[in-house]
């Protein structure tokens, strides 16, 4: 679906993809054309920027990143190894939450198309029961990343065990509450209704 989509979206682009998922990637190999990195543990914040950046210096017009799940994961285990160390708790999330800001910076402004994945999880709320009593009630999947980093996407996409895609958040408009396989035609869709923004005038000098 991602390498499908970034096709349509840079027909005879290039095309690279970062890959955190033990190599799963080049299984693709022989359908599409894209160039891999494999990255192995530490999923730091570091290597990612340092992807994105290469990325862009070498002129590709777009990247995937699979997964970003990773990125959060490795913050997660980060966090507890300063807990472990004693501290404050809550003071602890301080570096944390700057590292995955730089991360989340570097992905927002990148000058070339993003396309991330994200692994899911089953999300529960406590409601009350009948008898009154607070149970766990399942309410859907949920992105195994920092919460709210859906805000900084312009389309998100959950994607069922079928690969039918639904759009959760939808900047463009363009794919409304039905279920659809992605296709290149979803990133051709894209990018015509990016195209129709014009090229934004430059910023005067001060």
């Amino acid at each position: 679906s991602e390498l499908r989509l970034a096709h349509g979206l840079c027909p005879g682009g290039r095309i690279a993809l970062l890959d955190t998922e033990n190599g799963s990637a080049s299984l693709y190999a022989d359908r599409f054309t894209f160039d891999v990195m494999d990255m192995h543990a530490p999923f730091t914040v570091q290597k990612f920027l340092a992807a994105m950046d290469a990325a862009v210096k070498a002129g590709y017009d777009c990247l995937i990143i699979d997964s970003i799940s990773a990125e959060w994961q490795e913050l997660l285990a980060e966090k507890e190894m300063l807990d472990a160390r004693g501290g404050n708790s809550f003071t602890n999330w301080a570096s944390i939450t700057k590292k995955h800001e730089d991360f989340k910076k570097a992905f927002v402004q990148a000058p070339i198309h993003i396309i991330v994945a994200m692994r899911s999880k089953q999300e529960y709320v406590l409601q009350t029961n009948d008898k009154g009593k607070q149970a766990p009630v399942k309410v859907g999947m949920g992105a195994v990343q920092r919460e709210g980093f859906e805000y900084e996407c312009s389309v998100v996409f959950d994607i069922d065990m079928a690969h039918h895609a639904k759009a959760s958040k939808d900047r463009t408009s363009l794919f409304g509450e039905d279920l659809f396989l992605i296709t290149e035609e979803t990133g051709a869709q894209l990018r015509e209704w990016l195209m129709k923004g014009g090229t934004p005038e430059p910023e005067p000098d001060p």
